[in-house]
């Protein structure tokens, strides 16, 4: 009857594993192209059966008892065997009916005429179908003697509604009704998908595309914030956002000060720092817009505003506009004589003058036991006005001085100008790398019971300021002159003045010396200012002779 196909659910266990165990022996013991029915019922002359309709053997080992492909695919929508007639969908199936104990042949007679119209044969409609019915090919239930007794619980007619869509799924051959078109299942099982032909429901589709469409996202957004970061580098390297100048003219004052050794770049990146100008290479650029012959710009303290447009401060700063100045260079460890030589030869002040300031340290607040401006002279640059006196001009290099010594904690007059003294010795005896250990082997040697030198500083430099020349070979007449006051191998402790102006770095490793037992150190080589120190007289000899071995063959620096 319609409706009521052979379903597993319909069949009692006991009938199902009684009658599918007894099929399954006796279609193993017959190979193909065997007479229908049992080997028994063969041999006992009973009639044999029409053949039964072919099975399945699922993965497990268990037979379905269903339609072979290609029509195990599900019927999709628009298919004649999609839609369930109205009146089939409501009858109500009878277990007991739902399985005919007689066989039922393969072919069934020719139905009587009816008006429905049969189900066509349903079309293969993809490739994947097309594979399965080359893989799996109609079993011919008439002529296949191994086809089994299930095939008689199956019809190859389908009831057809009046649109001529079937009211039974032709994939399972059960009889229930068919959801609704639009109902579309959220999943499916293992089984359904391995029958489905391996694909997914719509739903498992959706959910999928979803997570796909959930993981490019992030990718996306990955990929979007690390373009902008690599943009915003490459904008910030390539300067392609460059600041704005400043419009000028600027606000308030501030001083600014220009260190030696700064070139115009550093400069420029000081003054964006300060707010004076908006950014280091539009001050780049206006030094060059400067109409000056030389673009140098000198070291030094500068009066300017805030916010000032980079082309006003590079002018102030280059000097076209700025006020007319005398400029004063002092060397390191030069003497008075040096500096009161630059100093007139900027200015024009006569010489003479300079000299006789120099005898009057008190004019610049200067207390005993300085004798003169010798040391207080402090290295640097200068920038004086055109109507700058003399005294104006010294004063100014004494005071850089005495900022340096009050910034190391140093404050007596006394201790002030011994710490002069020994630094003026350190710039002329050694290396600014070795400047704290020579300072620490000078206040050994100036202990009067150390054994080495007898409180004797024995240095060359001081002896070569009482002869008021440079050059350090001395001859051993010139070493035993007692007559020459800073002769330090004849007179015991610092010289009475120091001998020339040292740098920050020499006034602070006087201050802090090194602790060490060294009392000699000799250069070997003037060219690297390699120096080697002794602990005694006989190892110092040794490296004096190294020295003179190292000159020997450096005639010409050694002159």
């Amino acid at each position: 009857m319609w409706g009521t196909l052979w379903s597993p659910e319909n069949v009692p266990p006991a009938q199902i594993f009684s009658e599918g165990h007894q099929t399954m022996n006796d279609q193993q013991s017959e190979g193909p192209g065997a007479e229908p029915g049992t080997p028994r019922e063969r041999a006992q002359g009973t009639d044999v059966p029409d053949a039964p309709a072919p099975f399945r053997r699922l993965r497990s080992g268990r037979r379905r008892a269903g339609g072979t492909a290609p029509w195990d695919a599900p019927a999709q929508q628009g298919d004649p065997a999609y839609s369930v007639p109205a009146q089939h969908a409501a009858e109500p199936v009878d277990p007991v009916e739902a399985v005919d104990p007689e066989p039922t042949a393969a072919h069934p007679a020719p139905a009587e005429p009816s008006d429905e119209v049969a189900s066509p044969e349903l079309p293969v409609r993809d490739h994947h179908q097309a594979e399965v019915l080359q893989a799996h090919p109609p079993v011919d239930t008439e002529n296949d003697d191994a086809a089994g007794s299930a095939a008689a619980d199956h019809s190859t007619e389908l009831p057809v509604n009046d649109a001529g869509a079937p009211t039974e799924d032709p994939v399972m051959g059960s009889s229930t009704v068919l959801a609704d078109p639009e109902e579309v299942p959220e999943e499916e099982s293992p089984t359904e998908s391995l029958l489905n032909g391996g694909h997914s429901a719509p739903g498992v589709r959706k959910r999928r595309r979803r997570r796909r469409n959930v993981i490019m996202g992030i990718v996306l957004g990955i990929f979007a914030v690390i373009l902008a970061v690599t943009v915003l580098l490459l904008q910030n390297i390539l300067g392609m956002w460059s600041a704005e100048d400043y419009p000028g003219p600027g606000e308030g004052e501030v001083t600014f000060t220009v260190e030696p050794g700064w070139g115009p770049s550093v400069i420029g990146g000081h003054l964006t720092e300060k707010g004076i100008v908006s950014d280091r290479k539009i001050f780049l650029e206006a030094v060059q817009e400067v109409d000056a012959e030389n673009k140098e710009i000198h070291p030094g303290e500068y009066h300017l505003k805030y916010k000032m447009a980079a082309k006003d401060a590079a002018t102030v700063l280059v000097g076209e506009a700025a006020e007319k100045v005398s400029y004063v260079a002092v060397k390191q460890n030069v003497r008075t004589k040096a500096v009161f030589e630059e100093i007139s030869k900027a200015t024009e002040i006569p010489i003479g003058d300079l000299e006789e300031l120099n005898d009057q340290p008190e004019k610049f607040g200067l207390k005993k036991p300085v004798k003169n401006l010798e040391g207080y002279l402090h290295p640097g640059e200068y920038r004086f006005p055109l109507d700058a006196s003399a005294q104006d001009i010294l004063q100014e290099m004494v005071d850089a001085t005495l900022k340096e010594l009050t910034s190391q904690d140093v404050t007596d007059p006394a201790k002030q100008y011994r710490i002069l003294k020994i630094a003026s010795i350190l710039q002329a005896e050694a290396s600014p790398k070795d400047y704290k250990i020579v300072s620490g082997a000078l206040d050994n040697r100036l202990k009067p019971d150390n054994k080495e030198t007898d409180g004797l500083l024995q240095v060359d430099s001081s002896v070569i300021y009482g002869l008021n020349r440079y050059t350090l070979q001395l001859s051993k007449e010139e070493k035993a002159d007692k007559g020459n006051k800073y002769n330090s191998y004849q007179h015991r402790g610092l010289p009475p003045t120091p001998i020339g102006s040292p740098a920050d770095q020499a006034i602070e490793a006087a201050i802090h010396p090194d602790k060490n037992d060294y009392y000699y150190w000799v250069t070997v080589n003037t060219e690297t200012g390699e120096t080697k120190f002794a602990k005694t007289y006989e190892q110092h000899k040794v490296y004096q002779q190294e020295f003179r071995d190292w000159c020997a063959d450096n005639e010409d620096t050694c002159k």
